[in-house]
């Protein structure tokens, strides 16, 4: 039920390793890509025709997630940008859907929390959270977050979003279901979003994407 601390989330997920490789050379394998519209939008499964290159890329990440047990957890809209020169990744939580209500059927207040911490020392390096939607199982949030993050970190840390259904009267909050995206994404579509949000041709764009939330 609780939120589990950074040292626990291996065992709550099926995780996808990014390829490791610095934002720059990154980046420089993918300097002849095609400049992409103002916002790329994963939200209705049409993506952004991937270069030959990105799509090697994406074939080297080492396997695919398992299949991860659902609960009826929702989903989550994310729109995501990064800038390397101010080091900033923007976060911006626009809206959940399908959320499970609690039982007797009440809708949950809804809170999301989002945390950036670094797999080398398992240290977080910034923790965020929104304001709490009363009893909806759809919230709209429409809320920006900054994250601070070096390029050269991009590669090693990994953003957890979490939504929970804030039960003051009882026992707290309560986990729906949550996502990782970055060095240990929690599933293939996560991985995606990441490697775009990180690429040239998205820099400092938003990318947006639907995610399935997990327990």
């Amino acid at each position: 039920g609780d939120e589990k601390t950074p040292e626990t989330l291996r065992h709550h997920f099926s995780f996808v390793s990014v390829e490791k490789s610095s934002a720059e050379s990154y980046r420089s394998r993918h300097s002849d890509a095609t400049p992409p519209p103002s916002e790329s939008d994963h939200s209705d499964g049409n993506r952004v025709e991937a270069s030959p290159r990105r799509a090697l890329s994406l074939q080297k990440r080492q396997g695919l997630p398992r299949k991860v047990s659902r609960t009826g957890g929702g989903m989550i809209q994310l729109s995501i940008s990064y800038s390397e020169e101010n080091a900033r990744l923007l976060v911006i939580v626009l809206k959940a859907k399908d959320l499970p209500m609690r039982k007797g059927g009440q809708a949950p207040d809804v809170v999301v929390r989002m945390h950036l911490y670094s797999n080398l020392d398992r240290r977080k390096h910034s923790k965020k959270s929104t304001s709490v939607k009363r009893a909806n199982p759809d919230p709209v949030f429409n809320e920006s977050f900054t994250l601070h993050c070096l390029a050269n970190d991009l590669d090693h840390v990994t953003l957890v979003v979490s939504v929970m259904d804030h039960q003051e009267d009882r026992v707290g909050k309560v986990l729906l279901g949550r996502v990782s995206l970055g060095a240990e994404s929690s599933g293939e579509r996560e991985a995606r979003h990441w490697l775009d949000v990180v690429s040239k041709e998205t820099a400092g764009r938003n990318v947006t994407a639907w995610h399935a939330l997990r327990k």
